[in-house]
């Protein structure tokens, strides 16, 4: 025995190739099975890895002895699965978004606190609350003063056959959630629940396109709040160059986020201190921040589903707003929170959680030098 906790992959095309890179870098996890639809994919990563191969993803929940699951493919094609997780109490860690609509999400929630003894841990990937750049950023925001303006613009220039992302009862909806949510999420976590929303989607940038598609590929969404702030975002998945921004603006400074660094700008825009470079890997530190929660011990566990739930709700009324052409309120959804809230059961780790001694340690190693 490895004396490591034993992981399994669903997912290992695409977006996955950063996760599985993050798993293998993690001296603390053995993976011992993925699983992907395309057999050869699933036996080449397999060879590549020591893992065992599945193209089905219930028999490796139900054959393999995982300590925990990671999964890395579009909703759709895994949501069936993770409720057989949470039956057999394999805790999951997720990529976002926690659903396609927001019932969807409040579902896998219910199934995850409802099973077993205790509930059994959903978390979705998010790096601002783990990545040490933006736990940076999130504390200088505070240093500057009220936010009063953000603005999120996120562009990349997808093929031209969307596959599963252009169909809207796969995807459930298309550039604003799958490309959007983090950004949003982001926002509404450091910036607060907004009291309006206002959206508008369209799908007019590929009127010739050999592969018709009946998700929205362009979308804009403003949000307000009571104190007079206001945040936007504009994204677009068929038109590059590639640019992926975050820029919050406060009574006492700037700060700016992309993919590679943290920028901290004064009023004037001129920098005010040196620039907080990000990880490589998106994935790392929210995995690492997984693995530290659920079997160290190490403090309360960060974003769990429940955590993503508001987000979802104001993703549910924009795309209202888009329908009915006028700014929409979320607090119908945020009523529902929390109504959930007050009858949800207790998370499956406390604030005043064990200590290392005490948590879920990895087995011994008894292996023979």
């Amino acid at each position: 025995m490895s004396g490591k906790w034993r992981v399994g992959l669903i997912g290992l095309s695409g977006g996955a190739e950063s996760v599985r890179e993050a798993l293998l870098a993690e001296p603390r996890v053995r993976l011992v099975a993925v699983a992907d639809h395309d057999a050869k994919v699933a036996a080449s990563q397999a060879e590549a890895t020591g893992a065992e191969a599945y193209t089905d993803c219930r028999s490796l929940i139900v054959e393999q002895k995982l300590d925990a699951l990671f999964v890395a493919t579009p909703h759709f094609a895994t949501h069936g699965y993770l409720k057989l997780a949470a039956a057999n109490g394999v805790p999951v860690w997720k990529q976002t978004p926690p659903g396609r609509r927001f019932d969807e999400a409040l579902t896998l929630v219910r199934v995850f606190e409802r099973a077993g003894n205790g509930g059994c841990p959903l978390v979705i990937a998010r790096p601002w609350s783990a990545e040490p750049a933006l736990q940076q950023a999130r504390k200088t925001l505070t240093e500057l003063g009220r936010p009063f303006l953000a603005e999120a613009r996120i562009f990349c220039c997808r093929p031209e056959d969307l596959d599963w992302r252009g169909d809207s009862e796969s995807a459930g909806a298309g550039v604003l959630l799958h490309e959007g949510f983090e950004a949003i999420d982001t926002i509404i976590h450091w910036m607060g629940r907004p009291t309006e929303v206002y959206a508008a989607t369209a799908r007019a940038s590929r009127p010739q396109t050999r592969y018709p598609y009946d998700t929205e590929d362009t979308a804009t969404m403003i949000l307000k709040y009571a104190d007079g702030a206001l945040a936007s975002l504009t994204c677009c998945w068929t038109s590059g160059p590639p640019i992926s921004e975050l820029t919050i603006r406060s009574t006492g400074g700037t700060v700016r986020i992309d993919p590679k660094r943290v920028t901290v700008l004064d009023r004037a825009g001129q920098p005010m201190r040196a620039a907080f470079d990000r990880a490589a890997n998106p994935y790392t530190h929210p995995i690492r921040a997984f693995l530290d929660g659920h079997f160290r011990g190490q403090g309360p566990l960060a974003s769990l589903a429940r955590d993503h739930l508001w987000t979802m709700a104001v993703m549910e009324t924009a795309y209202l707003s888009s329908r009915t052409g006028e700014a929409e309120l979320p607090a119908k959804w945020f009523e529902v929170l929390s109504a959930e809230e007050k009858e949800a059961p207790p998370p499956p780790r406390e604030p005043d959680a064990p200590s290392a001694a005490t948590a879920p340690q990895p087995p011994p190693d008894t292996s023979v030098a």
